[in-house]
C-alpha cells in the first residue's frame, strides 16, 4: 500500500528537522504489517484531523482512533509529550489527541529493526496522570524530561512502561529478537583462528 508522505519543513505549524520524517518513513510500514497479521483494518489520516490522531483501526467491528509514536531510544519509560516546543508553548498530544490508544513502537535504527511495540490505553492514562500526577512525581513513579526535538524543546512527563503495565494502562504487544553482536575474541574463536 503506496501512501504520500508529507514533506520535511512544517507540521503542526512546527517547523520540523528531515530526521523525524525518515523515522516515520521507517517504523509505519512496519505497523501496517503488524496491523494486517492481527486481520485489523486501518484508515490513515491526513491534513487537519492528522493532529487528532494517525489513523483508525477497525477491530471487531469498532473504529478506533490511534495516535502513532516513533522513537528511537529503547527507555525503561513512556515519554508523555505535555509540551511540544516550550518556546512557542505548543502544547503536547497528551493535551491535542482524541486518540483511544496511542502505539508506541522503538526503532533501532543502527541496526535497522524495531525492538518493542506497546500499546497504551490513552482514555485510562489520561485520567491517572490527571488524578494522580503529585502523588506519581513523589513516590518517583513519574519524572519530568526536556529533550530536544524535531519540533524543539520538548517536556516530557516520563512514566515507567512497567508502571503503566502493572496498572493496566498499557501493554508490551510485540518484541523483536535483536542479534547481539559478537565480540572479536568470539569470532575469531569461532573461526578456528584462536584457541
Amino acid at each position: 500500500m503506496q501512501e504520500k508522505r508529507p514533506k520535511a519543513g512544517i507540521r503542526g505549524g512546527m517547523k520540523l528537522n528531515n530526521e523525524y520524517f525518515e523515522l516515520e518513513k521507517l517504523y509505519i510500514p512496519i505497523l501496517n504489517e503488524y496491523y494486517e497479521s492481527r486481520g485489523w483494518e486501518y484508515e490513515r489520516v491526513r491534513g487537519k484531523e492528522n493532529e487528532n490522531q494517525d489513523l483508525f483501526l477497525y477491530v471487531r467491528g469498532k473504529k478506533i482512533p490511534v495516535e502513532e509514536k516513533g522513537l528511537k531510544y529503547c527507555h525503561p519509560d513512556a515519554p508523555i509529550e505535555l509540551i511540544q516546543d516550550i518556546f512557542s508553548f505548543n502544547l503536547g498530544w497528551f493535551f491535542k489527541t482524541k486518540a483511544e490508544r496511542i502505539m508506541f513502537i522503538y526503532y533501532d535504527k543502527v541496526k535497522q529493526m524495531p525492538k518493542r511495540l506497546y500499546n497504551v490505553h490513552f482514555p485510562r492514562l489520561d485520567e491517572q496522570l490527571r488524578q494522580n500526577w503529585k502523588e506519581w512525581y513523589g513516590r518517583k513513579v513519574l519524572f519530568i524530561r526536556a529533550a530536544i526535538e524535531g519540533y524543539g524543546l520538548t517536556i516530557n512527563a516520563c512514566v515507567p512502561w512497567k508502571y503503566l503495565i502493572d496498572n493496566n494502562m498499557a501493554w508490551l504487544l510485540k518484541e523483536w529478537e535483536v542479534p547481539q553482536e559478537e565480540d572479536l575474541f568470539t569470532v575469531l574463536m569461532r573461526e578456528g583462528k584462536i584457541e
